[in-house]
């Protein structure tokens, strides 16, 4: 079992890597299982289930730039966004269900995974777990340390803004290695 962070600046390129490692396993016959966030418009975000291939509408953009409250406890919210409390509960419901896989992708785990114990719950609890026999966790950059303090023995892989495609096809390398 090994665990990778896969980590990048904003817009550095973490999605597009995850959906082209994605693919790159499919071509091996590999299983894989795990969320991908995409940005269907400027002003929204889709939850992607790798297994089954469906998508729900995840969040909107938070147009006040402010963490939303609802009578003193903060919704699923952040600065940038405001997301779908049942497009989490569907995506992490697709994640406990969904049978061990030779590679697990979350993208991307954030602030309320990390500080507030929201969003992708399911998805830390099954790359905790082991229950895949490799996964690969997007995290920004300034959640690194938390997630290295959660997952000790991960490997950290970064992705740069000039997208270098013969690091990335070796960071896939890397990966796929780890199949079993």
């Amino acid at each position: 079992m090994k665990r990778f962070i896969l980590t990048g600046d904003r817009e550095a390129g973490k999605t597009t890597f995850c959906r082209s490692l994605y693919k790159k396993a499919r071509t091996r016959e590999m299983t894989v299982a795990g969320i991908i966030t995409l940005t269907s418009r400027k002003d929204e975000l889709r939850a992607l289930d790798l297994f089954s291939s469906e998508t729900r509408r995840l969040a909107e953009f938070n147009k006040s730039f402010q963490v939303m409250t609802n009578q003193g406890n903060r919704e699923l919210s952040t600065r940038q966004w405001i997301f779908d409390p049942s497009a989490i509960t569907w995506g992490n419901s697709q994640i406990m269900k969904t049978p061990k896989c030779n590679l697990f992708i979350l993208d991307e785990a954030g602030i309320l995974e990390f500080e507030r114990e929201q969003g992708w719950t399911a998805g830390l609890s099954r790359i905790d777990l082991q229950k895949d026999d490799c996964s690969i966790v997007v995290v920004r950059p300034e959640l690194i340390s938390q997630a290295l303090e959660r997952w000790i023995d991960s490997e950290v892989l970064m992705i740069d803004k000039d997208r270098n495609p013969h690091h990335e096809e070796a960071l896939m390398m890397r990966i796929l290695a780890n199949r079993y």
